[in-house]
């Protein structure tokens, strides 16, 4: 037992991630744990309602940039529209959640960022499917 322990910990086995997860994905996850945290400091009236909207808007970017990193390519526009429109949406609420003070301005720039970083990636993800409708590689 004591050599199985420790050989796995020097080779552990490969890892086989068969499941494909693009960048807009996982930096929107991010920024979700990121909102998801700071949303455990804040008061019940704040949590339960602009907080409450911008993690609702959170969870459909994942699924709609998810959607479309599993769907095919002439497929995958539409989803990926929807999602930089529903980043615009949190850009906006996010910035109002400043402005009302509910969030501290460091965390503000902090998650405007994420945001902005989130926004170009779906906005190249767009311009390639558009501009190369016949490649096979997509970035994410």
């Amino acid at each position: 037992y004591y050599l199985i322990k420790n050989i796995m910990a020097i080779n552990p086995p490969p890892r086989r991630n068969f499941n494909f997860e693009a960048p807009l994905v996982h930096k929107t996850c991010e920024f979700y744990k990121t909102i998801y945290l700071i949303s455990a400091r804040l008061s019940k009236l704040d949590k339960l309602g602009l907080f409450l909207k911008i993690e609702q808007l959170c969870l459909e970017i994942i699924n709609l940039s998810l959607t479309a990193s599993l769907e095919k390519r002439p497929n995958k526009t539409a989803h990926l529209l929807k999602a930089r429109m529903q980043t615009e949406l949190l850009k906006k609420l996010v910035r109002i959640a400043s402005e009302l003070n509910i969030i501290e301005q460091k965390k503000y720039i902090e998650l405007e960022i994420f945001l902005q970083e989130i926004s170009k990636m779906s906005t190249n993800w767009i311009n390639s499917i558009i501009e190369k409708p016949d490649s096979k590689e997509i970035p994410g």
